[in-house]
Parts: C-alpha cells; sequence; structure tokens
C-alpha cells in the first residue's frame, strides 16, 4: 500500500479558510461520513463556537476518517462546523485500524480523553485577564460568558463538601 505524504499547508481552502494542520486530502464535505455509533452529539451552540474558531484561527486540525470504514473517527464537530460555515471541503487525515474494534476504542477515546484534564484555574485565570488586557476577542476561546467573569473575578467555585465525623467515648459508648 502506498503511503500517502502529509501535507502541512498554509493554503485557503474553498472559502478562504487558511489550513495550518497537517492533512492528507482535502475533501468535500458531502464525502465526509460521520459515523452513527458516534456516542457524543453537538450542540448548535459548540457547532457555532466551534465555527468561529475556524473561521478566525483556520484549521488547526483535521478530520480523522477510517481508511477501512470510511467513517469519520475523530472530527464530527468540525465537520459540523465546516457545513455552517459553508464549506466545500475539509482537510482529512485518513487513517487505518487493525480491526473495528481498535477503530470503535479511538472513537470513544477521542471523545473521553478531553474530559479527563484538570485544570489550573491560576493559570487560565492569567491567561483569559492576558487575551482581556490585549483586546482579544474571548468569545474565540470559547469560555462562556459566566467562565470569563469568574476567571477575571479570580474567584474559583468550590464545592462545599461536608464530612459527617461521629466519635464514640471509649469509656461510656456516647456517640457526638
Amino acid at each position: 500500500m502506498a503511503k500517502t505524504k502529509s501535507k502541512s499547508k498554509k493554503a485557503p481552502a474553498a472559502s478562504g479558510i487558511i489550513v495550518h494542520c497537517s492533512y492528507q486530502k482535502m475533501v468535500a464535505i458531502g464525502e465526509l461520513v460521520p459515523n452513527p455509533e458516534n456516542p457524543n452529539t453537538h450542540p448548535a451552540g459548540q457547532v457555532d463556537k466551534l465555527a468561529a474558531i475556524i473561521k478566525a484561527h483556520g484549521w488547526r486540525h483535521p478530520i480523522t476518517v477510517s481508511k477501512q470504514s470510511g467513517l469519520i473517527v475523530s472530527g464530527h464537530c468540525r465537520r459540523a462546523a465546516a457545513e455552517k460555515l459553508s464549506l466545500a471541503r475539509c482537510p482529512v487525515d485518513f487513517q487505518a485500524f487493525k480491526s473495528k474494534a481498535e477503530e470503535r476504542a479511538v472513537l470513544v477515546a477521542d471523545n473521553v480523553i478531553g474530559e479527563l484534564a484538570e485544570e489550573d484555574f491560576e493559570k487560565m485565570a492569567d491567561i483569559v485577564a492576558s487575551l482581556e488586557k490585549s483586546k482579544y476577542n474571548l468569545d474565540l476561546t470559547a469560555l462562556t460568558a459566566e467562565q470569563v467573569e469568574e476567571y477575571l473575578g479570580g474567584k474559583k467555585k468550590k464545592a462545599i463538601v461536608t464530612i459527617k465525623v461521629t466519635h464514640k467515648c471509649p469509656k461510656c459508648g456516647h456517640k457526638f
């Protein structure tokens, strides 16, 4: 099987969106088939935010398609954002999987792995404050207005945990 060389271009797609990421081929949106097993759905608000980010920053990640099934493995929201932007084509990376099980595992992992990250609130607050100071459009961070306010205010909402401890007097057995 011949290997396809990845391209790393700063070339505009059909509608002027710059492609910054490596990819193998620019593919017509209509040829990209969403995986019906994708466990994540993408609400309109998420798609709108990603479309604005792609429009402002260009393509930073290609859509990954399985060579075996022809289905999207990662990038369902990117495809939806491209449709929202009425793009004709988008960057795609085709990948081979050892089995259908491996393809499914990568699909699931792609959806879950980001949720496992832990945030450093102070670093995030510093970044948001720096972006605000430079008058950068904070909408392009995908943060909600409430999150921006929380970071700029420096107040991390902390969960209040109540631990009920019962002590027993070793002499009389009284619990308190």
